[in-house]
């Protein structure tokens, strides 16, 4: 389904690092509570360039507007950004390089190039055990929420998840946010083969993203499976849009729809 109109995003919670993770007897307790019982939780991954406080303050409108439907969670990047110019700041939204955060590195730019052209990448375990560390630590989960590069991130540890082993954290839901198709192969690959991902999800594409343009979000969603996905166009650029009129309308109906399917299968 596709919807035009305004975006963006609230969020409320505390940031925070995940520390050490729960016993897992412990986090299969936590997951017989009702959803009906309960908000939403989300956990909510930041773009490049942010942390979990900027994108905490960035996203301040969605929690607000969503206070009454879902709690969100936040969560730093493993790695610190080196080098970052100021277009890149102000590209991505984020604040200093000094406090910004990445959720991979790379390994083929030459100084001066950006970030968003590398095409070799680096150290994605670390963010992938940042990520489940965060869902051990704050379960149960409902969803994930990612924009730009941690949108990426999260359909990445979906996709990993999706693979087999200690499943028991695998987010039910995903709301991506002008993410992308890794440039890197070897990364790309791991979404593709684990194609279509069964996860409902909602990706949100601006019509005036020249970082991330249209075309490069739908090969994203692409990996989602068709039935279960929902996709919101907005007027704007590469932000997370305000969470008001049809926008607000858009979450409020995903989030309705994914808690009936949730309290369904528990």
């Amino acid at each position: 389904m596709l919807a035009v109109g305004k975006l963006q995003i609230n969020a409320s919670d505390s940031a925070k690092t995940p520390s050490a993770a729960p016993k897992t007897q412990k986090i299969r307790q936590l997951m017989t509570v009702p959803t009906e019982a309960r908000k939403l939780k989300i956990l909510c991954l930041h773009g490049y360039l942010q942390n979990a406080e900027i994108f905490r303050s960035r996203i301040g409108s969605m929690r607000k507007s969503l206070k009454s439907h879902a709690e969100f969670v936040f969560v730093d990047a493993p790695y610190l950004t080196e080098s970052a110019t100021e277009q890149d700041v102000a590209e991505s939204g984020g604040s200093t390089a000094s406090e910004g955060r990445t959720w991979w590195q790379w390994t083929d730019l030459d100084p001066g190039t950006r970030p968003s052209r590398a095409a070799s990448y680096t150290g994605w375990s670390a963010s992938q055990e940042t990520i489940h560390a965060a869902l051990e630590q704050n379960w149960p989960v409902d969803g994930i929420l990612g924009f730009s590069q941690g949108a990426t991130a999260a359909a990445l540890y979906l996709s990993h998840a999706s693979r087999g082993g200690n499943n028991i954290n695998i987010p039910r839901w995903a709301v991506l946010i002008g993410g992308f198709m890794p440039r890197d192969g070897s990364y790309a690959a791991v979404i593709k083969e684990t194609a279509p991902l069964q996860q409902r999800s909602l990706h949100v594409t601006g019509e005036k993203d020249e970082l991330v343009p249209t075309e490069r979000s739908e090969e994203l969603w692409k990996s989602f499976e068709e039935k279960y996905r929902t996709v919101y166009s907005h007027g704007g650029a590469h932000m997370v849009p305000t969470c008001s009129g049809e926008f607000k309308k858009a979450m409020v109906k995903f989030l309705d729809e994914v808690k009936a399917v949730v309290v369904t299968q528990l």
